[in-house]
């Protein structure tokens, strides 16, 4: 099976993934056996054999523009319809996943814990341009650098300007044992040297 060498397993999966209308008669195992590295693979199977015949049965196998016949179908959300709308069609979207949440309210950028309130608070502070970029670096921050329980803040490159500097370990060799990815050593190569 092909792997998309460099990428995350789940955004190569989903790149890769067929038009609705090839989708809908997919093997099941052969399905699964492409999705596995994403995690929850079974689940995930169920949920694209059903996008895929709703895609056909409501769409004419096109996946829609909008986020209200996005967040129609099966298996798909608000996250999710977000990350399509900017990632499929460039149209900006705000996707709050755990990560985003945790850091906006962590840098006191609103208080709120819903994450379509957190959306909106946001929004509110971004021009609608910038939304898509936005949540694909602060998602990217929170999965490397800024992790939940003891981020990574003697290690960031946004340490002098974060108001939460201190929740996690401050020292560089401590903090830089934290960092995680591939990007590790250009990350801390610029912390270092600044």
């Amino acid at each position: 099976m092909h792997r998309c060498a460099g990428e995350p397993d789940d955004a190569c999966a989903v790149r890769a993934l067929p038009h609705g209308r090839r989708l809908r008669g997919r093997d099941r195992a052969e399905l699964e056996e492409y999705i596995r590295p994403t995690g929850f693979y079974r689940n995930k199977a169920t949920s694209l054999l059903g996008l895929g015949a709703a895609l056909v049965e409501r769409h004419d196998g096109e996946v829609p523009n909008k986020l209200d016949q996005l967040v129609k179908l099966p298996g798909v959300g608000r996250k999710t319809a977000n990350v399509v709308l900017g990632e499929a069609f460039g149209l900006p979207g705000i996707t709050v996943d755990t990560h985003f949440g945790r850091l906006v309210r962590r840098w006191g950028w609103t208080a709120e814990e819903d994450p379509v309130k957190v959306e909106f608070a946001v929004g509110d502070l971004f021009p609608r341009k910038d939304w898509t970029m936005l949540s694909q670096r602060v998602i990217w921050h929170g999965r490397r650098i800024c992790h939940a329980r003891k981020p990574a803040c003697g290690a960031c490159p946004l340490a002098r300007d974060c108001p939460a500097f201190g929740e996690g370990p401050t020292d560089f060799d401590e903090a830089a044992a934290l960092v995680k990815g591939d990007e590790r050593e250009h990350l801390l190569a610029l912390v270092s040297s600044s």
